[in-house]
């Protein structure tokens, strides 16, 4: 889901950035290689764990 909005976002010359869990340790929400991109906007797409850690991203 997250690239089909990343490839819509990039064709509209919308600028936007991808976020990736590169290591998860614990009990987590997302595994290492989550991804999500969010777009200049504020519209987001995927998911790297909710809340405070989406919330860093943007």
């Amino acid at each position: 889901m997250w690239l089909k909005s990343l490839n819509e976002w990039q064709a509209k010359g919308i600028p936007c950035a991808i976020a990736t869990i590169v290591k998860a340790e614990g009990s987590t929400p997302r595994q290492a290689g989550a991804k999500m991109v969010i777009s200049i906007n504020g519209d987001i797409a995927g998911s790297v764990g909710g809340g405070t850690v989406e919330y860093e991203c943007m």
